[in-house]
């Protein structure tokens, strides 16, 4: 019987979908280019599925929960393997204490905005996984929740 290893097995849980989808690419507040999600994440952009640039797109001016640093679940400013470490703790304990709670989605819910590194507005262990390979695997940048990004420049 062959067994995988934790890291085939972290990888298969963290696959994208096959199909690229394209969408509007912010960097700052500027529309760059309408393109697929990945190669606006590598250019420091954050990506909205569907939206076209060309099309008139107007990129968000309002960032709601100001500057954070993506994956810095300890609350330092940075994000290092400490942030991991960190994030395991809380996911075991169920109480995120980051430096940054916001409501950024308008629903009277705060939440630490930081520890989601995945894009989807929530922080489970699909954000540990992506956190420790984000490390590990270039390809595979931290994303947050596109409805609450950092504000740029930091």
């Amino acid at each position: 019987m062959k067994t995988l290893s934790i890291f085939a097995v972290l990888s298969l849980l963290i696959i994208e979908p096959a199909h690229a989808q394209t969408g509007a690419c912010c960097v700052d507040e500027d529309c760059i280019d309408t393109m697929e999600e990945d190669a606006c994440w590598w250019m420091g952009g954050y990506w909205y599925e569907g939206e076209d640039c060309d099309e008139g797109f107007i990129c968000p001016t309002d960032y709601p929960c100001g500057f954070y640093v993506v994956g810095d679940y300890n609350g330092n400013g940075i994000f290092n393997v400490a942030d991991v470490i960190s994030a395991f703790s809380k996911l075991k304990t169920g109480h995120p204490d980051a430096a940054l709670l916001c409501d950024c989605l308008g629903d009277g819910n705060e939440w630490a905005v930081a520890y989601d590194v995945n894009n989807s507005c929530t922080f489970n262990l699909a954000d540990v996984i992506v956190a420790f390979s984000g490390g590990l695997i270039p390809e595979r940048p931290l994303r947050p929740c596109v409805l609450c990004p950092p504000a740029p420049g930091r």
